[in-house]
């Protein structure tokens, strides 16, 4: 009887630290998806007269959409949140905190998109962002203060979709870009 249970306890840690492992892969990828995203928005900051910025921004919410649903099936029991999800994590929310701000940027510049479409992709993703976050921090996958970062994330969202909120396909105040760095 002992080995069974010391054969169970075995096989439910590998399963937790496989479903950390298979989170922390996720969570890498949407950094990765997140980032060249937001690379392609910012390079059409310049120039681009045309993005489809709304077909962009809703592949990067069902990416995260489908993160979250394969973290949820997988998990059985609550886990531990441990170091190498965390960092993970953080890393994600600063790709879509850079992708927030890149769209919100060509939000604020002339465009000829129009806005509804964009506006609503940017919906679905706050909704995926904060979705994603609370599920892992209800699972004990991300430490609790990481909550910290998917509102601030959701903040950052909630920014961009302001400068698509016009009825008509162009911002309603003109900005000129000076990055330096």
């Amino acid at each position: 009887m002992q080995l069974f249970l010391v054969n169970f306890i075995l096989i439910v840690y590998a399963l937790s630290s496989f479903v950390r492992a298979d989170a922390v892969t996720d969570a890498i990828q949407l950094q990765g998806l997140a980032s060249n995203t937001a690379d392609t928005v910012f390079a059409s900051l310049n120039g681009t007269a045309y993005l489809n910025t709304s077909d962009l921004v809703s592949k990067v919410a069902v990416a995260i959409q489908s993160a979250d649903s394969m973290v949820m099936s997988n998990v059985s029991s609550p886990g531990t949140a441990n170091v190498t999800l965390n960092d993970a994590y953080f890393n994600y929310v600063n790709s879509m905190l850079y992708l927030a701000d890149t769209v919100q940027r060509r939000g604020r510049l002339f465009h000829s998109e129009l806005n509804l479409p964009v506006y609503q992709s940017l919906q679905n993703l706050s909704s995926a962002v904060s979705t994603y976050g609370h599920d892992l921090a209800s699972e004990n996958l991300i430490q609790r203060n990481s909550t910290i970062r998917t509102l601030t994330t959701s903040s950052a969202i909630v920014r961009a979709q302001s400068s698509w909120a016009n009825n008509q396909n162009y911002p309603g105040k003109r900005e000129t870009l000076s990055w330096s760095g």
